[in-house]
């Protein structure tokens, strides 16, 4: 979710979430696009990174502004801002729920299970790089590969090694 607000250079704030808040700075460039002006990009800058997380969602408020002033951009507008993290080496990305991605004092990672019989499957911890976080989720940048299960709910709630009962894929 991202709220826009006026003056001179357009600022648009979000809400980051605390397993990605330390990969932003101030100074860092970012491009911000909005609903109602189509494919068009702007360029931005991060400006403000919280220090302490708001509301039940522990999520941290960073404030990004644009760098020059445009009439077409109106306080109000629904804004996506995509951010690059790691490095633009041209490698294999997948995106996923950012949410799917937890950190902890060995870094960064996500959980995949590997299936063990029909319907059952073994929750193994996997490490990852991540790159952009855009409006459809978090790239990956290593650590997962086509065909991977990855966990993307629950995953405060999984550990390595668990047992899971895999969810049965509906017919397409």
């Amino acid at each position: 979710m991202a709220r826009l607000t006026s003056g001179s250079r357009p600022e648009v704030e979000i809400a980051v979430p605390e397993t990605l808040i330390g990969e932003f700075r101030v100074g860092s460039d970012v491009d911000v696009s909005f609903d109602a002006l189509g494919d068009r990009e702007f360029p931005a800058m991060i400006t403000k990174v919280g220090v302490a997380a708001v509301g039940v969602a522990t999520t941290f408020p960073v404030t990004v502004q644009l760098l020059e002033a445009t009439p077409d951009v109106r306080s109000g507008m629904a804004a996506d801002v995509n951010f690059t993290f790691g490095t633009e080496d041209g490698g294999e990305r997948f995106v996923i729920p950012a949410h799917a991605v937890a950190e902890d004092r060995e870094g960064r990672f996500v959980f995949v299970v590997e299936p063990t019989a029909p319907g059952r499957g073994k929750v193994h911890r996997r490490p990852v790089t991540v790159g952009q976080l855009t409006g459809q989720g978090l790239e990956v940048l290593d650590g997962v590969s086509i065909g991977d299960l990855v966990v993307t709910a629950g995953v405060s709630q999984i550990r390595d090694g668990l047992e899971v009962k895999l969810e049965e894929e509906s017919p397409t």
